[in-house]
């Protein structure tokens, strides 16, 4: 008995050693700001914070791990004159720091031991926060980033700069799209393209009762850890590609969210307007009624009006088969919305924003002093919960734990 402690204690012991070997070969390769290097002289502030001079935005971090941003393809946008806003530039060097009217940190490539020096600061820069994803998928310490950030530029309708997924607009003239019928003999079938198979939002949960009343067809990574649902491939066909393929013989799209927070709505339900071949099938919260605010009228059908996925299931057998006029369907009346509706690729690039407001709005003083209250707190994220046959709210502390590589380990949801 003792010798198995002993044992215990050795193995325990070596694993921390390891561990902490790991932590510093980490450290070591990770970029570091040299302070002495980063000293603004006061020529440069005045330089910065004079309104009529082109404005420089640094961007401290890439995206998702990798130098996504392409300077050049963003660059072109002011080079164009496609901006109102025309006089800034973006740069990826960090030594312009004291040159830049706006620092710009992505979320999920910001750690806490690579951010500017606090002290080199100057009052007229801007600090903005730039996130795609919801509270559940995005790092746990922006929670210990209060009074750090200036703006903001998220998803959320109450950013400072909006990251926009959705985007329509009126037609400029009404009139009677030349196609009028959508059904066109499909069966009753819901298509799902899905990569994150184990969700915020339990949206799996609800499509495992949904799938037994109307069959489902599972495209993506999930396709084999969700095995009651029917599996295939897109054979080396591209996303969009596939979405056409399949839509042949499927007149639903399964479009809920990975989370049910406060204004996230994506590209799951962009894509379907613009492809206008499958219904999406949406969840809204009527305490965010986000839908109903950033989605096209009468282009959806929204799961959350029903009593149960069953009672769904039953409506969409039926929309197929209910016939009005002329062999027009119930199902056709989904897609009016055309004739006076479009959608759009993009309506201005969010940088246009942040270079206006830099021109514009660069003196006035504002400053995140609880961010945590405002990403998390009033994201007001639910969930699907089968128990309750309804959505539910999820617990903060469920929504707060996402850690973005291993150094965050160290700050516990407890701290947060």
């Amino acid at each position: 008995m003792e010798i198995r402690h002993w044992k215990k204690y050795i193995f325990y012991l070596c694993a921390g050693i390891l561990l902490k070997i790991l932590y510093k070969y980490l450290t070591h390769f990770l970029p570091r700001v040299n302070e002495e290097e980063l000293l603004c002289p006061t020529n440069a502030i005045i330089s910065n914070t004079n309104n009529t001079t082109k404005k420089l935005i640094l961007l401290w971090t890439p995206t998702f791990y990798g130098d996504a941003f392409q300077l050049n393809n963003l660059n072109s946008i002011y080079k164009q004159r496609i901006c109102p806003y025309s006089q800034c530039e973006i740069t990826l060097n960090r030594s312009q720091l004291c040159l830049s009217s706006a620092v710009v940190f992505h979320l999920r490539d910001t750690f806490l031991n690579d951010l500017p020096p606090t002290r080199k600061r100057f009052q007229e820069q801007r600090y903005v926060l730039m996130n795609y994803e919801p509270p559940y998928f995005s790092p746990k310490i922006v929670a210990r980033m209060n009074s750090f950030f200036n703006w903001t530029m998220t998803y959320r309708r109450d950013s400072d700069i909006l990251l926009d997924y959705v985007n329509w607009r009126n037609r400029s003239s009404l009139s009677q799209t030349t196609k009028t019928h959508y059904l066109n003999d499909r069966p009753s079938r819901i298509l799902w393209i899905a990569s994150n198979c184990i969700s915020d939002s339990r949206r799996e949960d609800y499509i495992r009762r949904l799938s037994k009343i109307v069959p489902t067809t599972i495209l993506g990574k999930c396709r084999h850890s969700l095995p009651f649902l029917s599996s295939s491939s897109c054979n080396g066909l591209s996303f969009i590609d596939c979405l056409k393929a399949f839509s042949r013989n499927h007149t639903y799209y399964f479009a809920f969210e990975n989370s049910f927070c406060l204004d996230y709505v994506t590209e799951k339900y962009q894509l379907q307007i613009h492809l206008k071949s499958m219904i999406p099938i949406i969840y809204d919260i009527k305490q965010h009624n986000n839908y109903n605010r950033l989605a096209i009228p009468n282009s959806y059908i929204d799961a959350s009006q029903f009593e149960s996925p069953e009672s769904l299931g039953e409506y969409l057998n039926n929309l197929t088969l209910l016939a009005i006029d002329a062999g027009k369907s119930k199902y056709d009346d989904y897609f009016q919305w055309t004739n006076q509706y479009e959608a759009v690729s993009e309506t201005l690039h969010y940088n246009c924003e942040l270079c206006r407001k830099l021109h514009v709005d660069g003196q006035t003083t504002k400053i995140y002093s609880d961010i945590k209250k405002w990403f998390f707190e009033n994201a007001n994220c639910y969930q699907w919960s089968d128990k309750h046959n309804q959505s539910i709210k999820v617990p903060l502390r469920q929504t707060i734990r996402f850690t973005n590589r291993v150094m965050d380990d160290t700050l516990s949801i407890a701290s947060v």
